[in-house]
């Protein structure tokens, strides 16, 4: 009996719904007409009856497959709540009782905290995208990004895409790279199979494609219809329904659907983790919808619809969806949003089974919405602008802000070191060699030690992503790419992503060496604080023995135990999320906790929320350093916690100090006095100064002597944030200047006469991109401002003696003084950094 006749039958007997039915009816008439052409009526309708079965057959096995895995992640995640506050790794015991535990142990399934030993959604994409960075680290050593955020040896990369779509290169090293990046992207499909998808294998598949949803809604359905339609290749887009290539009329149909899906932002400028809710397993199943018949094909869509981006970016964006994506499903089922919803139920029941008072409720709706929060931001919908045009402005301002202010941030990274030692004796490491490795890595000719880093599984973000400096200092992910590449340049060319990624790489590689040398002891015989570490991060005994077992692996002389050696994948994994998880307490960067934090308060592309962002510019950092240590402070038991809190004072109080006097030298000016017996009060604004500094707040240490910052504004304008300085340059130069002028306001000592020519240099010092690269900025003030005043400045000179007068308010002098010349200057001196007592 043929299918039509029996789903009506099915449908009365209540055995499948009208939705079910009508689907397969649609299946079975397509995959009859596509019979008929080669065969009979009654040929075709028996064999499009066994098709639809066995599509009926293989939907209803993957269905209770993922169903199954739906049930164990959300049973295990309820287990591993219970072990939440339990007291692991010698932290304080937490009364399981008390409103907003079962709450606090829920959002910890997706963003890290002290007392939760279990894993969490967080680390364990970073864990999945350092295994995919590891085979990478060839590809991503020599195509990494140039100073000014350009990918380098396009030509190389050209040829990979070529090889990876299956034509033939001559190009040796480029066919080795294309086939770690088919290695990757297969580990990655295999692995998000396990974890409940269905993508299936395609050889020479070539790039995933991204899409320009701008773009492609401008040039309307039909311009796009005809670029792409004579680049596809027919033969491998296989109808999944029916298992044969598209017909004309359904290729139609689906390129149709593909275009309102795109056009209306449905996946178009999707960034790294921005998939949409629902089943996530069964997303990608069909993400590999559109086949190029050639990698030149490839190229040109992307060069006219694919936002530009090179094939590069294209890579990483797919690792890092990719990761998140499995990291979503392994730790939540394959529909982790209905896991989120089912927690925030669970929360509920909790409450009241625990007595139901209106705190305990209260606690619970907070919670659950606050695990909705962190899945949002994981998955990247806070991060979709309600006017994309509107974010895309604000984030150009705020780039602009970058480019011009943070030039020399970099010196502001010795709070890192203060937060690597904390780290470093917090979890049993040493520290005596931490200035060594981390000297090491940032050699420009140990290019070797940098790729056995990223092999060693501990990621590469400087060479992965555009914007990671900008996002470390900033949380900035929306901007335009002139203005993204803009402020990314002037990062790169401070030299803040090598701190950072060496910084980084140094604490990972000194714990992964610590781990080797500990191999021969049992799991009890180890340091306690190195042990306490497993223990917080959940590795038992057992995990240990098996970490010892691993085979070792040798660099220069030494041994080592790499994470990509570990034969148990479990243990690999949470090995990973350990490391990488101190790691940013010892470099710290803007974590998940942070990001929800700031994306689901202040929304983008509203007004509200960009101007929000723009008042709370270089804020994220020093606030995500402030949650990271005063959560772990809070977590330790009695005397270990005033220990680590005076120790936290001390060190990055330290900190700030060397940064201070870095920045005074890189102003032309000596190291200020640090003690002064006959000025207690100086002392005392000068170690205040270094305590904010170092705790990330250098931008408010500025007004510790005085009511103006560096560029010469009140407080309340830096309150308001960097880019209300730019709009008062700006403001000045063509408003108020004209006014003094037109009103000539003069109030006799010729102070308040309009001085055009000083606004415009003020302009000049404080918005030109670079302008305050540490290295280059006393040059550009005194060769260039300096006489741009002489020139411009009527009462330059008096600009000049306030200057200097400034300097003396605050303990210190000019080695080159403004208006000097370059004859003038002379070795910055160090000697009065502690004032001597006058004979």
């Amino acid at each position: 009996m043929s299918l039509d006749v029996c789903i009506p039958d099915l449908v009365a007997k209540g055995q499948l719904t009208q939705e079910q039915a009508d689907e397969l009816t649609g299946l079975y008439g397509e995959l009859k007409r596509n019979y008929r052409r080669q065969f009979g009526d009654q040929t075709a309708a028996g064999m499009a009856t066994q098709e639809t079965l066995r599509a009926m057959e293989q939907a209803a096995a993957l269905k209770k497959r993922r169903t199954l895995l739906q049930v164990q992640a959300q049973r295990q995640a309820w287990l591993n709540m219970q072990s939440y506050g339990t007291g692991a790794g010698g932290l304080r015991v937490l009364d399981p009782d008390r409103p907003g535990h079962m709450g606090e142990a829920a959002d910890a399934l997706l963003a890290r905290r002290e007392y939760a030993p279990y894993a969490n959604v967080e680390y364990q994409a970073v864990a999945i995208k350092g295994q995919a960075h590891a085979t990478l680290a060839g590809f991503l050593a020599r195509h990494r990004r140039d100073i000014i955020g350009r990918v380098q040896d396009k030509a190389g990369l050209d040829d990979i895409v070529r090889a990876l779509f299956g034509e033939t290169v001559e190009n040796a090293n480029a066919r080795e790279l294309a086939d770690a990046v088919r290695e990757t992207f297969e580990m990655l499909r295999l692995r998000r199979n396990a974890a409940g998808g269905n993508t299936g294998k395609l050889d020479n598949y070539g790039l995933p494609q991204s899409h320009d949803s701008q773009a492609i809604s401008d040039a309307g359905y039909a311009v796009w219809r005809d670029e792409i339609w004579p680049r596809l290749d027919r033969q491998r887009m296989i109808d999944e329904r029916t298992n044969a290539p598209f017909s004309d009329e359904a290729l139609e149909l689906a390129l149709r659907d593909v275009y309102e899906t795109i056009s209306s932002d449905g996946i178009s400028k999707m960034t790294p983790g921005a998939f949409t809710r629902g089943s996530l397993a069964g997303q990608r199943d069909h993400s590999r919808f559109l086949h190029f018949k050639s990698a030149d094909d490839w190229m040109a869509y992307a060069n006219r619809f694919g936002g530009k981006g090179s094939p590069f970016d294209t890579i990483m964006g797919h690792i890092e969806h990719m990761s998140r994506e499995i990291a979503a499903m392994e730790m939540l089922g394959p529909n982790p949003a209905q896991t989120v919803r089912w927690l925030g139920d669970m929360l509920q029941k909790d409450a009241i089974a625990k007595g139901g008072s209106k705190a305990r409720r209260e606690a619970a709706r907070r919670a659950g919405d606050r695990v909705q929060r962190f899945y949002d931001e994981f998955i990247g919908t806070n991060r979709r602008p309600d006017s994309e045009t509107l974010a895309l402005g604000f984030g150009a301002l705020r780039a602009w802000q970058v480019a011009t202010k943070l030039g020399s941030a970099v010196l502001s990274t010795t709070s890192d070191q203060a937060t690597q030692i904390l780290a470093r004796r917090f979890n049993g490491l040493p520290v005596a060699r931490m200035i060594r490795t981390q000297a090491g890595l940032l050699n420009p000719a140990s290019d070797a030690d940098r790729q056995f880093a990223v092999r060693a599984m501990l990621t590469w973000e400087g060479a992965a992503q555009i914007a990671a400096a900008q996002a470390r200092m900033t949380g900035e992910e929306i901007t335009g790419d002139i203005a993204r590449r803009t402020a990314e340049g002037v990062l790169r060319a401070s030299g803040l992503n090598a701190m950072t990624d060496g910084g980084r790489w140094a604490f990972g590689m000194d714990f992964l060496s610590t781990i080797t040398g500990n191999r021969h002891l049992r799991f009890a015989e180890l340091d306690p604080d190195f042990r306490g570490s497993f223990e917080r991060h959940g590795l038992t005994a057992s995990q240990w023995d098996a970490l010892r077992a691993t085979p070792i692996e040798n660099h220069k002389g030494a041994e080592w135990i790499l994470p990509g050696n570990i034969g148990d994948q479990k243990v690999r994994d949470a090995v990973l999320r350990m490391i990488m998880a101190e790691t940013d307490m010892a470099v710290p960067v803007a974590t998940l906790r942070t990001r929800a934090a700031f994306n689901s308060t202040l929304q983008r592309g509203t007004w509200v929320g960009e101007a929000g962002r723009t008042m709370l510019q270089f804020k994220a950092f020093p606030i995500t350093l402030m949650w990271q240590q005063i959560g772990r402070i809070m977590a330790q038991q009695g005397f270990s916690r005033a220990t680590y809190a005076a120790n936290m004072m001390i060190l990055t109080t330290l900190a700030g100090a060397a940064a201070i006097q870095l920045k005074e030298v890189s102003k032309g000016r000596d190291p200020r006095e640090v003690y002064d017996p006959d000025d207690p009060q100086a002392t005392a604004s000068f170690w205040a100064a270094a305590s904010l500094q170092g705790g990330g707040w250098g931008i408010v240490g500025d007004f510790l002597k005085s009511s103006t910052n560096r560029f010469g504004f009140d407080v309340m304008t830096t309150v308001a944030g960097p880019s209300a300085q730019t709009i008062n340059n700006v403001g000045n130069l063509l408003l108020t200047q004209p006014v003094k002028y037109l009103m000539d306001d003069v109030p006799g000592d010729g102070s308040g006469d309009a001085n055009p020519g000083r606004a415009a240099v003020r302009i000049l010092k404080s918005e030109t991109p670079g302008g305050s690269l540490w290295y280059a900025r006393l040059a550009f003030e005194r060769i260039i401002l300096d006489n741009l005043s002489r020139w411009a400045d009527p009462n330059h000179e008096d600009g000049f003696r306030r200057l200097g007068q400034q300097a003396e308010d605050m303990g210190t002098e000019y080695f080159w003084a403004p208006g000097a010349g370059i004859n003038e200057a002379r070795a910055p001196d160090v000697t009065g950094i502690v004032a001597s007592e006058e004979p």
